[in-house]
Protein backbone atom coordinates (compact mmCIF):
# COMPACT_ATOMS: atom_id res chain seq x y z
CA UNK A 1 0.00 0.00 0.00
CA UNK A 2 1.48 3.48 -0.62
CA UNK A 3 2.52 5.50 2.23
CA UNK A 4 4.29 8.93 3.55
CA UNK A 5 7.12 8.81 6.10
CA UNK A 6 7.43 12.05 8.00
CA UNK A 7 10.59 12.66 9.67
CA UNK A 8 9.86 14.15 12.85
CA UNK A 9 6.77 15.12 15.72
CA UNK A 10 6.54 18.09 14.37
CA UNK A 11 6.44 17.39 10.77
CA UNK A 12 3.70 15.18 12.02
CA UNK A 13 2.25 17.91 13.64
CA UNK A 14 2.04 19.98 10.30
CA UNK A 15 1.05 17.32 8.36
CA UNK A 16 -2.05 17.15 10.22
CA UNK A 17 -2.66 20.83 10.34
CA UNK A 18 -2.14 20.55 6.84
CA UNK A 19 -4.86 18.25 6.66
CA UNK A 20 -2.87 15.28 5.66
CA UNK A 21 -4.53 13.10 8.37
CA UNK A 22 -5.07 12.56 12.12
CA UNK A 23 -2.53 11.48 14.64
CA UNK A 24 -1.97 11.18 18.57
CA UNK A 25 -0.28 13.54 20.10
CA UNK A 26 1.54 14.48 23.39
CA UNK A 27 -0.66 17.58 24.56
CA UNK A 28 2.36 19.52 25.46
CA UNK A 29 2.94 19.59 21.60
CA UNK A 30 0.12 20.85 20.25
CA UNK A 31 -1.39 23.06 22.70
CA UNK A 32 -0.54 26.20 20.32
CA UNK A 33 -2.54 24.41 17.85
CA UNK A 34 -5.34 23.49 20.08
CA UNK A 35 -6.11 26.77 21.20
CA UNK A 36 -5.75 28.75 17.45
CA UNK A 37 -7.78 25.56 16.42
CA UNK A 38 -5.78 25.13 13.52
CA UNK A 39 -5.88 21.05 15.86
CA UNK A 40 -9.01 19.95 17.07
CA UNK A 41 -9.67 16.80 19.41
CA UNK A 42 -11.88 14.12 16.91
CA UNK A 43 -13.26 12.92 20.47
CA UNK A 44 -13.59 15.97 22.51
CA UNK A 45 -12.41 15.77 26.07
CA UNK A 46 -11.49 11.94 25.86
CA UNK A 47 -7.80 12.01 26.34
CA UNK A 48 -6.45 8.54 26.15
CA UNK A 49 -3.25 8.34 29.07
CA UNK A 50 -0.74 5.69 28.01
CA UNK A 51 1.97 4.74 30.32
CA UNK A 52 5.45 5.62 29.96
CA UNK A 53 8.84 3.89 30.18
CA UNK A 54 12.64 4.73 30.77
CA UNK A 55 15.20 2.46 29.98
CA UNK A 56 18.70 2.62 30.15
CA UNK A 57 21.55 -0.34 29.47
CA UNK A 58 22.22 -2.65 32.77
CA UNK A 59 25.67 -1.06 32.29
CA UNK A 60 25.14 2.01 34.30
CA UNK A 61 27.41 5.12 34.24
CA UNK A 62 27.13 8.41 36.04
CA UNK A 63 27.01 10.05 32.64
CA UNK A 64 23.55 8.33 32.20
CA UNK A 65 22.65 8.07 35.93
CA UNK A 66 22.61 11.77 35.12
CA UNK A 67 20.81 11.55 32.17
CA UNK A 68 17.76 9.67 33.58
CA UNK A 69 17.65 12.07 36.66
CA UNK A 70 17.14 14.96 34.00
CA UNK A 71 14.66 12.90 31.93
CA UNK A 72 12.41 11.96 35.26
CA UNK A 73 12.45 15.69 36.38
CA UNK A 74 11.53 17.14 33.06
CA UNK A 75 8.98 14.49 32.49
CA UNK A 76 7.52 15.35 36.21
CA UNK A 77 7.24 19.00 35.35
CA UNK A 78 5.33 18.64 31.71
CA UNK A 79 3.36 15.61 32.17
CA UNK A 80 0.22 14.58 33.32
CA UNK A 81 -0.44 11.94 35.38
Amino acid sequence: MPRHTVPSLQAFVATCVAGMGWAMQPQTLIQAELQAGTLVELVPHTPLDVPLHWQQARAGSALLDGLTRCVTEAARGVLVG
